[in-house]
């Protein structure tokens, strides 16, 4: 897939608690449908070429749930291509997510969990989903809004019924996605930046006044 500024953005993500300035990198691609897809890349280390093919524009990609399970499980590879002045950046796309918004519900699907959350409405309730054929099995509770000007954020615990992962707290904003994943443990995985600029300052630049993102979550 070749990436194009015109449909897709770059999400910068760090962990709070590190002195690296290392980022986990993913890509936001809005489909014409209003859904949207986040392709991870993580550290990013591409290989360069001198030409590609078979090159696929963003916003002719037509990627199915199968495609997005079989990436998530390593049995199909997809990679985006980045025009450098030398040629082509490869990155290998780790894992997929998608999130959409119909009737007042916000459906997010991870690798790790899927939720269909009434937005306004959930009351502590499980807003797990499982959908045919998945293989992704974790409990969602919905904890709390936090306040974001006109817009606001939900905290959700996830609870992995895998033994080999670990409970989280992650934070999702309807307009941007995934904001804040906090692991039992203490380690903080949080948005630092959209497109190489502070959050805040992008949506500013992008959205209204009354838009702008001013989470109480130490987003810069």
């Amino acid at each position: 897939m070749r990436y194009d500024d015109n449909c897709m953005e770059k999400y910068e993500y760090r962990f709070v608690e590190s002195t690296s300035s290392i980022a986990y990198n993913a890509y936001r691609l809005s489909k014409s449908d209003g859904s949207t897809l986040f392709f991870e890349t993580g550290l990013e280390s591409p290989v360069i070429r001198k030409t590609v093919s078979n090159l696929t524009n963003c916003a002719n990609l037509n990627i199915s749930a199968a495609d997005v399970k079989a990436i998530n499980q390593g049995t199909k590879r997809l990679y985006i291509a980045k025009k450098l002045d030398s040629g082509w950046a490869i990155l290998p796309v780790s894992s997929v997510s998608s999130m959409s918004i119909k009737d007042n519900v916000m459906t997010y699907i991870s690798s790790n969990y899927e939720l269909a959350s009434n937005i306004g409405n959930n009351s502590g309730q499980n807003v797990a989903v499982r959908y045919p054929d998945s293989d992704v099995a974790a409990s969602v509770f919905y904890v709390s809004n936090l306040p974001a000007c006109n817009q606001e954020a939900y905290v959700y615990k996830v609870s992995p019924s895998h033994i080999c992962r670990i409970d989280a707290e992650v934070t999702i904003l309807p307009s941007v996605g995934l904001v804040r994943e906090k692991e039992v443990d203490g380690e903080t995985f949080e948005l630092i930046s959209i497109n190489n600029t502070p959050v805040c300052d992008y949506w500013l630049a992008r959205r209204p006044p009354q838009s702008l993102l001013t989470l109480n979550l130490n987003l810069r």
